[in-house]
């Protein structure tokens, strides 16, 4: 349950449905190894209850894993009684390798069919196609629809550390960070694939009460069903907000140490602790920029206070941002898609706020003049926001790698502080 507090424009509520006496494979005597490679596949799938994308869903237990729909087998009738915005499936497509035109990809093949049907009779059928739906071989790459089962984390990308619990995806053993710095630049990694693929099936009619879906496949090559789960909420469950910084406000007002976070219909990309903000008199300091923050005695010395921690994050309209501050028991819960749209939003218990940071942005042309020719000049530069946060010049790196050959680009750190060239 993703539900927000009353007066929350957005939220989620999940209904998991329980497949296992409609689990049909694998059963029986399997024949043909590629069939048998199938199922020693389908053993290594997700068991119990689980989360794919934030999704919940209650996937097998017992010898029986999957719904597997092919041509020639019968129809299989999921009794569902409910309303939803969105049907949400784990499935996946498999391919007989006789079937494979790797010189002739058919992207929208349909492989199979998903058939609504409501209480009042009527009906909605949902193509499941090659490389929309579910992925296809001749044309690698993810489902255009999809999102794997398994959510992005947040990784450093200098540690290559996960800020929840230090865990190290891979490395080399060459360098402290290893060679997979380049990969993890944009603050999230994807754990191994399952195989599994989540797809938020739009219901066109969600205000009726959905009686069933029917799963039906088309082709030889079989589509496999491992979870269902009913969806209901304003948003696209898997289409994602852009990605901001967020801040936690107190009563009492001052920064709020933030322990840990996480967003259930999303990803956490980085807990940030920014730079001390810095006003006027360090601005007119001769030496400003130059003198390293350890040195107290130079007049351009950094300020000692303003610093704190702030939270980029990027998910579903409806999805909720769970915090816990230092020194607090009780995690907060907000509202994304309220604090996005809104720039503010108050926690469940209402004793906090989320706010946005950069709500609206704009493109800055930013020139540096030599004052004494008062002609344009190369020049190391560093711009931070009002919390001290540091804002990369376009095509710039916002977190510079400081190791050994890890980062060529136009940036340095200096004095503890990032810059660009």
């Amino acid at each position: 349950m993703a539900k927000q507090n009353s007066k929350s424009k957005y939220g989620a509520s999940f209904k998991e449905i329980s497949l296992g006496k409609l689990f049909n494979w694998p059963s029986g005597k399997i024949a043909g190894k590629w069939y048998k490679d199938l199922a020693e596949h389908v053993r290594t799938l997700p068991t119990g209850k689980q989360t794919g994308q934030g999704i919940p869903f209650h996937l097998a237990t017992g010898a029986r894993r999957v719904i597997l729909a092919a041509a020639g087998r019968k129809d299989v009738v999921i009794p569902l009684a409910g309303k939803a915005n969105y049907i949400c499936l784990a499935h996946q497509w498999r391919q007989l390798p006789e079937t494979i035109r790797r010189d002739q990809p058919n992207e929208g093949l349909v492989v199979a069919e998903y058939e609504l049907t409501y209480t009042d009779g009527s009906t909605h059928v949902q193509p499941v196609r090659a490389r929309f739906e579910v992925e296809m071989i001749e044309s690698p790459g993810p489902a255009w629809l999809t999102l794997p089962f398994a959510k992005k984390r947040a990784i450093d990308p200098v540690t290559l550390q996960t800020p929840d619990n230090g865990e190290r995806p891979g490395h080399s053993p060459w360098y402290p960070a290893g060679s997979e710095w380049g990969g993890a630049q944009p603050g999230i990694f994807e754990p191994l694939p399952t195989g599994l693929l989540v797809y938020a099936m739009p219901n066109p009619h969600p205000r009726k009460t959905v009686k069933s879906l029917t799963i039906r496949g088309l082709l030889e090559s079989p589509l496999i069903i491992a979870g269902l789960t009913l969806y209901r909420g304003r948003s696209h469950p898997l289409r994602y907000l852009p990605r901001r910084s967020y801040r936690v406000k107190t009563p009492g007002g001052g920064p709020a140490e933030i322990e840990r976070a996480d967003v259930d219909l999303g990803a956490l990309t980085k807990i940030e602790k920014t730079g001390r903000v810095r006003g006027k008199k360090w601005l007119e300091a001769p030496y400003a920029g130059l003198t390293n923050p350890s040195d107290r005695t130079g007049p351009s010395r950094e300020p000692d206070t303003g610093a704190e921690t702030l939270i980029q994050a990027t998910g579903s309209e409806d999805a909720t941002l769970k915090v816990k501050l230092a020194g607090k028991r009780k995690e907060l819960k907000f509202s994304l898609g309220d604090a996005f749209h809104s720039g503010s939003t108050a926690a469940d218990d209402g004793s906090a706020r989320l706010q946005v940071i950069g709500k609206r942005r704009q493109w800055m042309k930013v020139t540096v003049s030599d004052s004494s020719t008062g002609k344009p000049t190369a020049s190391r530069i560093h711009f931070s926001d009002a919390q001290g946060r540091y804002i990369a010049p376009h095509g710039h790196h916002e977190q510079i790698n400081p190791l050994w050959f890890q980062d060529y680009g136009a940036d340095v750190i200096a004095g503890g502080r990032n810059y660009a060239y």
